[in-house]
């Protein structure tokens, strides 16, 4: 169990109770590849192709929940990544292969459709670790991918490319929303639980990709 704070707010919880396993997994041989500049084009394709999988599910969700009184706050289509993705996929895949959806990524997307079921609130966990990863290191990343596949900006990096013009402020923005939300503290915690096993999902994913 987490011990939550009254005082602290929701995106404040959800940064400290996920610190420790957001090291752990940035650890792993495919983002110390990644962060090496020594990753394969083609598994680089693969990697996008199974997150694609992750976002199709995360946004096709979002879609059906932006009337609801708290998931549709974040209904957002600029944060949206399906398409992006589709345009880096097709110009990483040189050789047209036909990737496959890991087991890990598959156990991702089977836990995506039960909390949609059991619990919508729990997709706020995994919409933080996803699009304010993306908006964050994700950025760093992208300068990593640029200079290891001597990418011209706007090609071959649409994943990482937003059309917000202030990131900072838009990240204050989305964590205003998360403060905002009217739980008590036991909801509260249960949702920094959830970002942590969001957070260990990624993982697996990563080490599907070795």
């Amino acid at each position: 169990m987490i011990d939550s704070n009254q005082n602290q707010n929701l995106s404040s919880l959800l940064k400290d109770g996920t610190s420790r396993v957001h090291s752990e997994i940035e650890g792993s041989p495919f983002m110390t590849s990644f962060v090496g500049g020594k990753l394969h084009s083609s598994d680089y394709a693969l990697y996008l192709r199974n997150l694609q999988a992750i976002y199709e599910s995360l946004e096709s969700k979002l879609e059906e929940l932006k009337n609801h009184p708290n998931l549709g706050r974040f209904y957002i289509p600029e944060l949206f990544r399906t398409k992006a993705l589709q345009l880096d996929i097709e110009y990483f895949n040189k050789e047209n292969h036909n990737f496959r959806i890991t087991d890990a990524t598959r156990e991702y997307l089977n836990h995506l459709d039960l909390i949609y079921e059991t619990n919508v609130l729990f997709l706020v966990s995994h919409l933080y670790v996803r699009y304010l990863g993306d908006l964050s290191g994700g950025q760093m990343l992208a300068r990593i991918l640029r200079k290891q596949f001597h990418l011209e900006e706007g090609v071959g990096d649409h994943f990482y490319r937003f059309d917000i013009k202030d990131i900072p402020g838009f990240k204050k923005n989305f964590r205003e929303i998360l403060n905002s939300l009217d739980l008590n503290d036991s909801e509260k915690q249960n949702l920094v639980e959830e970002a942590i096993y969001a957070f260990q999902l990624n993982g697996n994913l990563f080490l599907s990709m070795v």
